[in-house]
Order: structure tokens, then C-alpha cells, then sequence
């Protein structure tokens, strides 16, 4: 069962092409609106595939273990290309030479302004799938410094929330500090993971997942506290993986909102992979929820949903264009099938753990 999905998953990843160098995964960003439509080759699907994968690899079968292994080998073989080049110790959504933006792009590609600094989202998941041999202490001690107190935060920061200093997005100094909140699980998970001391920034950090939940701002405004994901399953997501991780007592009273939510939320949507992101993250708890089938269309699968998002007005930090901002019109979509199919097997590795619901 476990050994199609990880094959297919092996299947997909580059042995090297003129999109992609060998390792990565390939994944596409699209206009909701448009036929737009590129090959993207970032580190930061694939980097997701290896921290996926090595969650759940003591669960699996010796021989599949060292598949896993072998697979992520390939993609962190990638990670030097997406050093920053200014800080070899933090990274890029994209490889860090100035026309790597936007990669086959036509026009955006040609605005040096888009090009976008290092951030906190993936060097965070790098450093959670290979700590290297940084100390990982100096790591959070630098994605904190990022936030000066005192300074103005995005204008597209949500006024109950203005009062927080938690880990900004980008760690671009002339970027004004945003907040999103599955940015911000992760950067946690790296914390909680590695036993990293907590500062204040943490702990405004865990206030910003507790608000988000007491006021449900993942189902009444995504964009505001989650531009870069915009979706409520995909936050809830984030929030029930850091939070079924680790037993710290900051988190865990963050348990029974997630769960109530959870179960809500998966009343809601018709969609295949927000039910299944909900449903992996209802397990993660211990909840039985009603099996999913093995798609029959894993093409209709990957266009019905988009795991990330970049906003083309969101760099701009002007309060003029906060309305805007929010549109889908002005949103860029990312997909990647690889990844979609990973969750999947996280899905069916986790859910075999609870008796399920028939």
C-alpha cells in the first residue's frame, strides 16, 4: 500500500532537465484567472517532501526507510544553490543569483524589485530536514533579529495582532515585519524540535496561533493572518501538526480549539486535499474520521487545489493597496503534484494508527 505511493513519489523527482536540476520536484505557478502558467523550480515543495517524508519514515518498512533516505539525499544535494548570498545561513524560496526570480518568466522575471530576500519559512523547513552544522540557537536568535522592536509592522497586519512582535516572513531589512501564521508554525516546530531556549518572540509567536483560533481568523480572514497560504485547511493544517507534536503546555491548550475546528472545517469543504489535510491533521490526535478513497484523477486532484500562494501587491507594503492585496485577481497559486502525493501517503501512514470510520 505504503510502497506505490512512494514509488510514484520517486518517480516524479527530477534526474535533471533544463527546468530543474537533479533532486528537485517540480512544481508550477499559475493565475487563477488567466492561462498563466510556469514551471517553478523552488526549494521550497521539495524541502516539504523530505520533512514529510521523515516524519513518518519510522513508521514504514526498512527497505522503504532507506527509499526515503535515497530521495531526500537528492533534494538537500540542492540546498547550496538556495543559500542566501549574503548569509550562507538562512535561504531563498528561489535559488538566491539576482535573475532566479520568477524562474521562466517573461516579464515579472525582468524586475529586480521581485526578487525576494531570504526567508523564515524556508530555513526553517531546511533546517528542521538538515541541521547541518550551524548552531541552530544562532539560527532562531536570526530570524528573530529580523523584527526591531518598536518597528512598523506590514500595514497588512491585522489590527488585533499589531501589538505582537513574533518571527516575520521575510528577513529582507527594508521590509517592514509580516505576520503569517503557517510561517510562523514552522518556525516553532524548528524551535520545539531542536529544544531551542524560548525568548519573548516565541511566546508572542504562540499568542499569534492562540488569537487566530479564539478568534477564528483562519475561516474569517485567511489572507489577513496567512497571506502567503490563504487557506483555511491549509492553516488549520499547520497549526494541528505543531500543536500533536509537542506536549509543551503553550501549545497544548491549543488542542481542543484545533480539534472543534478541525471538525468543522471538514464539514465545509468538498475539496479532495483540504479534506485530506484535515482528516491527516484530525489523527494526528487520536480522532477517527471516515477513510478517503485513493483518487481515481490525480491530474483533477492537482488543478482543483493550490497549497501556497504569492501575493503580487503584498512586497509593495502600502496600507493604499490593503483591499487589493486581499483579491484573488492579484494572487499567484503554486501547486506541486509530488507533494500532494506525499501528504497522501502521510495520510494513509497516519490514519492507520486510529480506527477509522466506515
Amino acid at each position: 500500500m505504503f510502497e506505490s505511493s512512494l514509488n510514484t513519489i520517486a518517480s516524479l523527482q527530477s534526474r535533471g532537465s533544463d527546468q530543474y536540476p537533479p533532486g528537485l520536484f517540480p512544481s508550477q505557478r499559475m493565475h487563477p484567472f488567466t492561462n498563466y502558467c510556469r514551471e517553478d523550480n523552488n526549494i521550497f515543495f521539495s524541502a516539504l517532501i523530505v520533512f514529510t517524508l521523515q516524519q513518518i519514515k519510522h513508521q514504514l518498512s526498512e527497505d522503504l526507510g532507506s527509499e526515503i533516505d535515497h530521495i531526500c539525499r537528492k533534494v538537500i544535494s540542492n540546498y547550496p544553490l538556495y543559500r542566501h548570498y549574503a548569509d550562507n545561513s538562512t535561504y531563498n524560496f528561489w535559488q538566491s543569483h539576482q535573475t532566479a526570480h520568477f524562474p521562466n518568466g517573461y516579464l515579472l522575471k525582468k524586475i529586480p524589485y521581485l526578487a525576494l530576500p531570504a526567508d523564515s519559512d524556508d530555513t526553517s523547513i531546511i533546517y528542521l530536514t538538515d541541521p547541518g552544522n550551524y548552531s541552530l540557537q544562532d539560527i532562531k536568535q536570526k530570524l528573530a533579529g529580523h523584527y526591531q522592536k518598536g518597528s512598523p509592522l506590514s500595514p497588512l497586519t491585522p489590527a488585533g495582532y499589531s501589538d505582537l512582535s513574533a518571527y516575520p516572513t521575510f528577513l529582507g531589512k527594508k521590509l517592514k515585519p509580516e505576520y503569517d501564521a503557517c510561517v510562523i508554525c514552522n518556525i516553532l516546530y524548528m524551535v520545539f524540535r531542536y529544544n531551542l531556549t524560548l525568548s519573548r518572540i516565541d511566546h508572542h509567536s504562540i499568542e499569534f496561533l492562540r488569537r487566530v483560533m479564539l478568534n477564528q481568523d483562519h475561516q474569517h480572514s485567511p489572507f489577513s493572518i496567512s497571506p502567503n497560504y490563504n487557506n483555511s485547511a491549509v492553516i488549520l493544517y499547520h497549526i494541528a501538526r505543531l500543536v500533536g507534536s509537542f506536549e509543551h503546555p503553550s501549545l497544548q491548550v491549543l488542542q481542543e480549539p484545533i480539534i472543534d475546528s478541525l471538525r468543522r472545517q471538514l464539514d465545509r469543504t468538498s475539496i479532495f486535499m483540504e479534506a485530506l489535510l484535515l482528516k491527516t491533521s484530525l489523527s494526528r490526535f487520536g480522532i477517527s474520521t471516515p477513510k478517503l478513497n485513493d483518487p481515481i484523477d490525480w491530474s483533477s486532484v492537482v488543478s482543483d487545489f493550490y497549497f501556497f500562494q504569492a501575493g503580487m501587491l503584498t512586497g509593495f507594503q502600502k496600507s493604499s493597496l490593503e483591499r487589493l492585496a486581499a483579491k484573488r485577481f492579484f494572487h499567484l497559486k503554486y501547486r506541486c503534484e509530488a507533494y500532494y502525493r506525499t501528504l497522501w501517503l502521510e495520510y494513509k501512514v497516519l490514519q492507520q494508527s486510529v480506527v477509522h470510520i466506515t
